[in-house]
């Protein structure tokens, strides 16, 4: 297994961009919301794979996004010694997406609109009407500080 990956997450204003993947055997991530992002290529920096995957996933060109940061990396304890790295970008613009083969539908969440609640087996979550934000997603967006009710 590889051992770095890399997400980007891009903020427009209090939305943030989110898409729901597809729902494919053999991906442990399959059906849930996301990130754009995937695996490091060798020799691949986090900017770059976060940049990259940003495009394949989205279908929009990472010049329409600005990096702001990289944020340390976060690990799974069922993916380790997988390495997560959410590199933060924004955006000017709320950008249509054209989702790759390996999302299902993608777009902008706006964070003000989220509900938060508990759930018995995927711990906090995130509501946006049907769709629901959990697992390292949501813990990403928690440690940015930009959940509703974050200080």
């Amino acid at each position: 297994m590889r051992e770095t990956a890399a997400i980007c997450v891009v903020i427009h204003e209090s939305s943030v961009l989110l898409l729901r993947r597809k729902k494919r055997e053999g991906d442990p991530w399959s059906g849930d919301m996301s990130f754009p992002g995937g695996f490091s290529k060798e020799g691949e920096t986090p900017v770059e794979t976060a940049a990259r995957e940003f495009s394949e996933e989205t279908g929009v060109d990472s010049i329409n996004i600005k990096f702001e940061r990289q944020m340390d990396f976060f690990q799974t304890p069922r993916f380790s010694p997988l390495k997560v790295f959410p590199v933060i970008y924004s955006s000017d613009v709320e950008f249509q997406v054209i989702p790759g083969d390996e999302m299902e539908y993608g777009g902008w969440y706006n964070l003000q609109n989220a509900v938060r609640f508990l759930d018995s087996v995927k711990g906090p979550c995130l509501r946006f009407g049907d769709d629901i934000v959990w697992g390292l997603t949501y813990r990403i967006l928690e440690r940015i500080g930009i959940l509703p009710g974050s200080e």
